[in-house]
């Protein structure tokens, strides 16, 4: 190849790079943003609602992430810690309906078994 085909060959190379990631790096974020999206949903949706302080604030939360994507998203991520976590054994009793076996009470000092 002559001198000016390599220019323009590099040229057009390197304008095309430019071009995919000025137009790739948007695509990436928006997708990177509506995983977290998706995942606080999906959070939002596996909370009883009795871990919410209000009888409401579910629906609430629901609606601020729905409505406001990235920023309720993200207010509800923030916010999440904040709220009280269910103990194994009422989330086994809510899934199973088995209740965790209690220890016997102890025998009576002097009794026969």
């Amino acid at each position: 190849m002559n001198r000016p085909a390599v220019i323009l060959m590099s040229i057009a190379l390197a304008l095309l790079g430019v071009w995919m990631s000025v137009a790739l790096f948007p695509l990436l974020l928006m997708l990177l943003l509506a995983g977290f999206w998706v995942t606080q949903i999906l959070d939002l949706m596996h909370r009883r609602d009795d871990e919410f302080p209000g009888r409401s604030d579910k629906l609430i939360w629901a609606l601020v992430i729905i409505l406001l994507p990235g920023l309720g998203a993200f207010a509800y991520w923030l916010w999440k810690p904040l709220l009280p976590v269910a103990s194994p054994e009422s989330l086994r009793r809510e899934f199973t309906g088995i209740k965790t076996p209690q220890p016997a009470p102890p025998d009576e000092p002097g009794s026969m078994p």
